[in-house]
């Protein structure tokens, strides 16, 4: 893209769900909905919304866990 004479540069696009296909709502499910079997969270899913949350009994525990689960959600792609 150029815009006022200045392009930027080409990045390379990690695979996932096509945009705007017929399949990508299936596909994106099929990707997502296993996500609560990994996590010590709990996990809500709503169309494309995604939101893992713990109640708090210990505040270092509690963050601890929601550490451990974003670090896995990040190893694992989702």
């Amino acid at each position: 893209m150029t815009i006022n004479g200045q392009t930027s540069n080409w990045l390379s696009v990690k695979p996932g769900v096509p945009q705007g296909s017929i399949l990508g709502p299936l596909l994106f499910l099929s990707h997502i909905n296993d996500l609560h079997e990994v996590l010590l969270s709990s996990v809500k899913l709503f169309s494309d919304d995604t939101a893992v949350f713990s109640p708090v009994n210990t505040p270092l525990e509690t963050a601890i866990e929601l550490r451990h689960d974003l670090e896995k959600i990040k190893k694992l792609g989702y």
